[in-house]
């Protein structure tokens, strides 16, 4: 399985320790909007989790999962999937040649 964590935390040197805390948080939170929606009578909640919709139902002690993912994160796994465009590669390339050209433009 990879790690979304350990991935992230190479590319934007946030401490993967402190991810993890934040994911944990997200974690929280999530339990709390479930709690809410028990005291209110509900059976369901919709999280918004950033990239996509969490579902959340649950009925007789039983919880059912289901992920909608945002039409932005979709695209880009279409992109990735059927274009083989891989939107991190392109980003990084991205940014690297515009970190060149500015160190350049200072040369010069």
């Amino acid at each position: 399985m990879s790690s979304v964590l350990e991935k992230e935390a190479i590319l934007t040197t946030i401490p993967e320790k402190t991810l993890r805390k934040l994911s944990d948080i997200q974690e929280y939170i999530i339990n709390d909007i479930v709690e809410d929606a028990m005291l209110k009578g509900e059976s369901s909640v919709d999280a918004d989790i950033g990239f996509g919709i969490l579902k959340i139902k649950f009925e007789d002690d039983t919880l059912r999962f289901k992920f909608i993912p945002s039409a932005k994160f979709e695209e880009s796994l279409v992109n990735t999937v059927v274009h083989k465009n891989n939107i991190l590669k392109l980003t990084l390339e991205k940014t690297l040649v515009d970190k060149i050209l500015h160190v350049y433009k200072d040369l010069v």
